[in-house]
């Protein structure tokens, strides 16, 4: 055997070592460097994430109250539900190890006896729990809106790394009652209709969290907290809303909306001296407990966003502004054409043949010549200044409810030459609820107009006031004086005129009837057989406590005229909210010339 030959084989061998180590460290050093400077951040990050745990604490979305302190919209607390994998597992590899040394033992061994548990208690599918449990995460939702009971249920088993924190649902104790004006939220918490979209700033919670370390058996060393950050629970909403009225005017709504089967109805009532909302009903309604199945019709405010024109209870506004300009006084005389009176080649018709009649009169018997003629009288411009004086043509809310509508009331130079005698009658013009329970607010107040008001204060969770809306005087429309005369023409209406059925046993009612033509946009004309049926007034007439809107839309009963639909419905109501005030019932002469407070 060749030895030279041996040793350079053991040389060459030696050398290929040599050659296979410093490459090994080589690679070995790329790596490092690789590791240390390319991917050390992302490296950091999940080694602190393995030792650290960030923890939500949630805030409890504020209250909405009404006026007496009820609740109208809460957080019901309740339990999210999850899975500390990293826990869990480290468990059952302790009790597996266990029950292997002592068959005796007992303990938790699968995933799979864990999931089947759960499964049962929450109202899963075991096979979906099981494939949660075999996620490679380290927590995992198992489910959300877990009833502080079923919790209580599932924490007695003591599975290992199953936990919850606290969370909640929103809920409606009175369901559909005020739902409109109260609104709902969505699955995130946020507010999407009434109260809770407007106010949601103050409403909103803002959750809180905790960041810390954790030890081998995932519990966490408070001693080592990063970061402790606070829940901070939202502002309580409290609302003008009187339960009691809110509860009488919706209970009244849904009988008349039955009995004419009408395809919606819906009423204001309203402090006249401060503006105050007292309530505000949509017949039919909806639950915002249960927003799957929310009829997006029934969810609208039509008090706020719906504009229909008036017609005849517009003509309180007409009367004012010419007893305002001078231009007549209660016994004024008109003549009514005899029920037809052709004006710029259009023909303007009364429902009765009138001739001569005082202004008191034409008021009682609602006459859309007598009305025209005294428009005439004013002339456009200060008809048109008149009603924007009212408040028609721009919301009135400052934005409390959303989608408040404007209305339409064109400007002058926008009018045709039959403009200023159907105007008056409350045509072409377009007006929503609140415009019109402020209007005759106005006749009630002596005057005086007010600020609508829904939201009388914001509340901390201790009680204290962070906000307060208080009434406030917007303007002096009209003289009391003039207020006073329309009032005692308004009294005429409800005892010798077309509100007849509106009257209230013991009590002097003031107010106005409206029957109106609903548009047709496919035909393009005023439809003949879709209607709105209205009465407004107020009560007791000369001290109001409350004015008082009811508005019929699309009666389909045997009538279909205010004073037969809706009267009988401002009555029934206005008989219920004297007794919740506990008026004192008038003993004064219904013709007697009343004076407003």
């Amino acid at each position: 055997m060749n030895v030279s030959a041996f040793r350079l084989s053991f040389r060459t061998r030696i050398q290929l070592v040599a050659v296979a180590l410093v490459s090994l460290m080589t690679l070995l050093s790329l790596r490092l460097v690789e590791l240390q400077l390319f991917r050390h951040q992302e490296l950091k990050l999940a080694a602190m994430s393995n030792h650290t745990i960030k923890k939500v604490v949630k805030a409890r979305r504020g209250d909405i109250l009404d006026a007496s302190g009820g609740i109208l919209a809460t957080s019901m607390p309740q339990k999210h539900v999850w899975a500390d994998l990293i826990k869990l597992r480290q468990i059952i590899e302790r009790d597996t190890r266990r029950v292997a040394r002592n068959p005796n033992s007992r303990g938790f061994t699968s995933t799979d006896q864990i999931a089947d548990q759960i499964a049962e208690v929450l109202g899963l599918e075991p096979e979906w729990v099981r494939n949660r449990l075999a996620s490679q995460r380290a927590l995992v939702s198992l489910r959300e809106g877990v009833s502080l009971e079923t919790w209580n249920t599932l924490s007695e088993l003591n599975l290992p790394g199953i936990e919850a924190v606290d969370t909640y649902r929103r809920h409606y104790p009175l369901r559909g009652s005020a739902a409109q004006v109260i609104g709902f939220v969505d699955g995130a918490q946020v507010g999407r209709g009434g109260i809770e979209a407007t106010f949601d700033d103050y409403l909103r919670a803002i959750d809180g969290w905790v960041v810390a370390m954790r030890d081998a058996r995932a519990r966490e060393i408070r001693a080592y907290r990063e970061e402790d950050v606070a829940a901070h629970d939202g502002f309580n909403v409290v609302l003008t809303i009187d339960p009691t009225i809110q509860h009488i005017v919706e209970e009244e709504l849904t009988k008349a909306l039955q009995l004419h089967q009408a395809r919606s109805i819906y009423g204001i009532v309203q402090n006249p001296s401060t503006g105050v909302i007292l309530a505000m009903a949509n017949i039919p309604t909806y639950d915002p407990n249960d927003t799957s199945s929310i009829n997006w019709a029934h969810a609208r405010n039509r008090c706020i966003t719906d504009t229909f024109e008036p017609g005849s209870t517009f003509k309180i506004v007409t009367m004012a502004a010419a007893l305002e300009a001078g231009q007549i006084t209660l016994d004024t005389q008109i003549f009514c054409e005899n029920g037809v009176f052709d004006f710029a080649g259009y023909p303007l018709r009364d429902v009765g043949r009138h001739g001569l009649l005082t202004a008191k009169q034409i008021m009682e018997k609602s006459s859309n010549i007598g009305f025209a003629k005294m428009a005439l009288g004013l002339g456009n411009q200060r008809l048109y200044e008149a009603i924007r004086a009212f408040g028609f043509g721009e919301p009135l809310l400052d934005s409390m409810l959303p989608g408040e509508a404007r209305g339409t009331l064109r400007p002058v130079n926008r009018w045709s030459k039959i403009s200023i005698t159907r105007i008056p009658i409350g045509h072409e013009v377009a007006a929503t609820p609140i415009q019109m329970v402020s209007a005759m607010s106005v006749i009630a107040n002596r005057g005086i107009r007010m600020r609508p008001l829904i939201v009388r204060e914001v509340r901390d969770s201790r009680g204290r006031a962070v906000a307060r809306y208080s009434p406030r005087i917007v303007s002096q429309v009209i003289k009391p004086s003039t207020a006073r005369d329309i009032t005692t023409s308004l009294i005429g209406v409800a005892e010798q005129g077309t509100a007849r059925l509106a009257q209230v046993p013991g009590f002097t009612v003031a107010g106005k009837t409206g029957t109106a033509n609903k548009w047709d946009n496919e035909k393009r004309q005023y439809s003949k057989t879709r209607y709105l049926a209205s009465f407004i007034g107020f009560m007791p007439a000369h001290n109001p406590a409350f004015t008082l809107l009811v508005v019929v839309d699309e009666p389909q009963s045997d009538s279909i005229y205010g004073g037969r639909v809706a009267a009988p419905v401002f009555a029934a109501i206005a008989a219920r909210i004297a007794q919740h005030m506990d008026l004192r019932p008038e003993h004064a002469s219904a013709n007697q010339d009343l004076a407003i407070r």
